[in-house]
Protein backbone atom coordinates (compact mmCIF):
# COMPACT_ATOMS: atom_id res chain seq x y z
CA UNK A 1 0.00 0.00 0.00
CA UNK A 2 1.49 3.35 -1.47
CA UNK A 3 0.15 6.55 0.88
CA UNK A 4 1.74 9.33 -1.28
CA UNK A 5 0.83 12.33 1.40
CA UNK A 6 2.96 10.98 4.07
CA UNK A 7 5.94 9.20 1.10
CA UNK A 8 5.35 5.98 3.32
CA UNK A 9 4.73 2.37 1.47
CA UNK A 10 3.67 -0.36 3.51
CA UNK A 11 4.67 -4.13 2.45
CA UNK A 12 3.53 -7.61 4.16
CA UNK A 13 6.49 -9.74 3.51
CA UNK A 14 6.19 -13.62 4.44
CA UNK A 15 9.40 -14.86 5.43
CA UNK A 16 11.06 -17.22 8.37
CA UNK A 17 12.23 -14.73 10.56
CA UNK A 18 12.76 -10.87 11.12
CA UNK A 19 16.08 -11.28 10.76
CA UNK A 20 15.76 -13.36 6.66
CA UNK A 21 13.13 -10.61 6.17
CA UNK A 22 15.72 -7.68 6.43
CA UNK A 23 18.08 -8.96 4.83
CA UNK A 24 15.80 -10.00 1.75
CA UNK A 25 15.22 -6.55 1.99
CA UNK A 26 18.44 -4.80 1.86
CA UNK A 27 19.54 -7.10 -0.94
CA UNK A 28 16.45 -5.59 -3.10
CA UNK A 29 17.34 -1.95 -1.91
CA UNK A 30 14.44 -1.20 -0.08
CA UNK A 31 14.67 1.06 3.02
CA UNK A 32 13.48 -0.22 5.83
CA UNK A 33 12.50 1.87 8.68
CA UNK A 34 10.07 -0.47 10.76
CA UNK A 35 9.74 -4.24 11.08
CA UNK A 36 7.06 -6.07 13.25
CA UNK A 37 5.66 -9.40 13.29
CA UNK A 38 2.18 -9.71 11.97
CA UNK A 39 -0.41 -12.27 12.14
CA UNK A 40 -3.36 -13.36 10.62
CA UNK A 41 -6.75 -12.75 12.63
CA UNK A 42 -9.68 -15.10 11.54
CA UNK A 43 -13.47 -14.34 12.42
CA UNK A 44 -14.51 -16.74 14.92
CA UNK A 45 -17.09 -19.97 13.39
CA UNK A 46 -20.62 -18.62 12.44
CA UNK A 47 -20.26 -15.01 12.51
CA UNK A 48 -21.49 -12.65 9.77
CA UNK A 49 -19.57 -11.71 7.07
CA UNK A 50 -17.60 -8.55 7.22
CA UNK A 51 -19.65 -5.46 5.55
CA UNK A 52 -18.54 -4.67 1.99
Amino acid sequence: MRIPADEVVLALVEGPDAETVAAAAAAAGWRVDRLGPAEWIYAPQGSPPSPA
